[in-house]
């Protein structure tokens, strides 16, 4: 699970790009193709959760 804290991001889960902000969020399933890109130029901060899968 990713959450914006500050900033703008691009996040991409599998094939799928997405632009998300500060109070948005997102979630890879363990497996996917998954990244963020910081294109802005400002700060991005991202809290990140990460669990085992069950």
């Amino acid at each position: 699970v990713y959450l914006v804290l500050e900033g703008q991001g691009t996040f991409q889960v599998g094939s799928e790009k997405q632009v998300l902000g500060a109070g948005q969020g997102t979630m890879a399933p363990a497996g996917e193709e998954h990244g963020v890109k910081n294109e802005s130029g400002q700060r991005l901060i991202v809290l990140v959760f990460v669990a085992p899968n069950p």
